[in-house]
Order: structure tokens, then sequence, then C-alpha cells
């Protein structure tokens, strides 16, 4: 019996190193006044029983600047206008965060579509039946415009059709297929909208 509660021990103790410990990997921020400056960034752990703890990022960044490796600042999302890092060697695009007003304050938000609509993924953790649990919101963006809120949902199932075509109302092509009552890939409107817009502008 002693022999399995060490077992339990040993396993928490792993755990609980997960939990603290922090990734430092290549990365960069924009600034406000628009500089951008090459460096690293903590990520606070890697992967917690599989899930992604990177969600903390939404809060603010541990950030050093190249050349001043292991003097790191924290940088809230007010402070910067966007950030990114590199998640593996040979990848040339980096995942890139970017400074937006939710709700009266500011988050770091993944931008997972880019273009003259933009779609955001926040990434949050949060408590859930006790639990903590990945929890994502969805936004999208037009160019110069508020940001469009979505209800949090897994795949991205659009729900607020009404205010939504109001939103789209210069795209016709989102607009007849907003109209269908089917389950919609918001993903695939925010491409549809970007394809007639690149097509239209020119």
């Amino acid at each position: 019996m002693k022999a399995i509660n060490y077992l339990f021990f040993f396993l928490f103790i792993g755990n609980a190193q997960k939990i603290n410990s922090q990734d430092i990997i290549d990365a960069y921020i924009i600034k406000l006044n628009g500089d951008s400056v090459q460096g690293s960034v903590k990520l606070p752990g890697s992967k917690l029983w599989g899930m992604n703890v990177y969600a903390r990022l939404g809060d603010g960044i541990d950030f050093s600047e190249k050349g001043k490796q292991g003097s790191f600042v924290f940088y809230e999302p007010k402070q910067i206008k966007e950030f990114g890092y590199y998640a593996a060697k040979n990848r040339t695009s980096p995942v890139r965060y970017v400074s937006e007003t939710v709700y009266k304050s500011k988050r770091l938000v993944i931008i997972e579509i880019d273009g003259p609509l933009r779609l955001y993924k926040d990434a949050t953790l949060q408590m859930i039946d006790r639990n903590t649990a990945n929890v994502d919101y969805y936004y999208i963006k037009k160019k110069n415009d508020k940001l469009f809120i979505i209800e949090k949902t897994a795949y991205y199932k659009v729900k607020k059709r009404d205010s939504l075509k109001e939103y789209l109302a210069d795209c016709p092509e989102v607009t007849e297929i907003l109209n269908d009552k089917n389950e919609l890939d918001l993903a695939v409107l925010v491409k549809k909208y970007n394809d007639w817009y690149e097509r239209t502008s020119q």
C-alpha cells in the first residue's frame, strides 16, 4: 500500500512540475509606437494532461529583448500592439497575437485567419465543475470597424445570424449564406468574405 502511495506522490510531483514549467521560445513584439523588437517569450508550460496552457498568454507576456537573455519584462495587452512566437524551428509564419478590446478590457487574441475580415480566437483557462478547462471565444473584425463577438463554441457554429448579417451586410454572398438555416462554419464564412473583398476591391 505504501508503494502505491509513493507512486501517486511522485506522479503528483511530476505533474506539478509541468504546471510550473516554462518554455522559452523565439518571439517578437510590436510596441505601441510601431517598433518591432526581436527576443524571446516565456510560455507558461507546454502540456498539462493534454491541455494547452498557453491560453494564459491572453492576459500578458513575459518578454526578453534579444541580447538581454534572462531579463524578462511583463507586458500587459494594453502595452503592445502585437506579439508572435515561432511554434517550431522550421516554421516560417509565427503564431500571432494582437491586442484587442474585448468587453472594455484589452486582451491578446490569436489571429486564426488574417485578411480584410479577421477571425480571432481568445484562448482562456476557466474553472468548470471544479476542473480547469480550455474555453475558447471567437471574434471577427473588419478593417476599421468594431469587434464582433461570437458566442463561445467548439467549432465556430454561428448563432447570432441576424446581428452577423447586419455586420457583414456589405457582402451579398455572405448574406445569402447566413439566410440558410443550416449549421455554418465561421472559418468558411470569413474566407468567403475575404475572397469576395479581394475580387471586388481591385
